[in-house]
Order: structure tokens, then sequence, then C-alpha cells
């Protein structure tokens, strides 16, 4: 099951392993690691990695399909900004899964899915906008020869 997207599902999962190395581990790690032990707090704070990037890129293709991708597909190009949304998605999900006092379930994981896509969806420049200020190497792919970087 790839979730309606393919093979463009398995690429953006080897674009994240290939592309941001360093981030797509913190990723995974995040969301296998228990906060807690399960003698503290026994409730499940993992959230499923790999059915997380194909869900969100489904929801990139959508709105590249919609047509409001067009115009920072005119800045870089259509797989630049295709992945550079993909990218900000699956970033959003570890900054809201990891931050903050009270991290989300497992059971939580829809609801969070849900508001990164709705927010993507609503303004996708906006909210690439909102990752400006991550380091231009966090947001750009250094190996250029491989398919999606």
């Amino acid at each position: 099951d790839l979730r309606g997207v393919g093979m463009l599902g398995l690429l953006t999962l080897n674009y994240i392993g290939t592309c941001h190395t360093a981030a797509a581990r913190l990723f995974l790690e995040h969301s296998q690691h228990p906060l807690l032990p399960a003698s503290v707090d026994p409730r499940p704070y993992k959230y499923p990695f790999a059915l997380a990037s194909l869900n969100f890129t489904a929801d990139a293709l959508g709105i590249l399909r919609s047509g409001r991708l067009n115009a920072l597909c005119n800045k870089s190009g259509v797989i630049s900004a295709f992945t550079l949304l993909y990218y900000c998605m699956l970033h959003s999900l570890h900054i809201q899964w990891s931050a903050g006092p009270l991290h989300p379930t497992t059971d939580q994981y829809g609801a969070i899915h849900k508001q990164i896509a709705d927010a993507a969806q609503r303004d996708p420049d906006a909210f690439v906008a909102k990752f400006s200020g991550l380091p231009p190497r966090l947001l750009r792919c250094r190996r250029r020869r491989r398919l999606l970087c």
C-alpha cells in the first residue's frame, strides 16, 4: 500500500534519505523514540515515519496538481518546488511532534497531519516561507545527480 502515490512515494523517501540524511535520521529517530520510559508514561509517542512521508507526498502532489504551487514552480522548477514543499511538511510534523511540554501521542497523528496538510494547501508559498529561517543547506539537496534532488 503506497497510499496512492506509487513510485513517487518511494522516490520521496529516497530523496529525504539521500539529500537530507541528517534530518531524515533525526526525524526517524524521533518517530520511533519513546519520550519517557513506559514505567513513567505508558502512552505511545511514536508516529509512523514512512506513512507520514507517503501521506505528505500525496498532499504535495495534490497541491501541485491544483495549481497552487505554480508560483514556487516558476521560481525554482517543478521538482525543486515539490520536494521543498514535501520536506517542509515533514519538517513541520517533526517540529510539532517534538516541541513543547505536551508531546502528542500516536492517536493524535491524524489530526496533526491534517492540520499541516491544510496549512500547506491554503497557501503553499506562505507555508514554505515559514521555513526560510532554516539554513539553506537544509533546504537544498547536496546530491544533484540523483532523481528528485
